[in-house]
């Protein structure tokens, strides 16, 4: 896990290929969305954690809003292969004890 940043924004996106397609690729090479998604997006700056509930199509992305914008991981998730139908949504900032 990312080290704590008190700017942090998490940010949620409902992407409904994450439900068609929880896993990618051919039987001998096969990836799961979650480590498609991980291996891609992890590459962004202030990109600092994530979350992917495939079942119900959602990510959750923890963000250092100054070195990255929703603009830009909506743009990489559409590249990637999993476009969001809508989001981000912001939740409040991550905080630790």
């Amino acid at each position: 896990m990312a080290t704590p940043n008190h700017s942090a924004v998490t940010l949620s996106w409902h992407i409904p290929a994450l439900i068609e397609r929880p896993a990618v690729g051919t039987s001998c090479c096969a990836t799961t969305a979650e480590a498609l998604l991980s291996s891609e997006l992890f590459l962004l700056p202030g990109v600092l954690d994530l979350a992917v509930d495939a079942a119900r199509g959602r990510l959750d992305i923890v963000t250092d809003p100054a070195r990255i914008d929703s603009g830009a991981i909506s743009l990489a998730l559409e590249e990637i292969g999993y476009p969001p139908d809508f989001g981000p949504h912001a939740h409040a900032p991550a905080t630790t004890s």
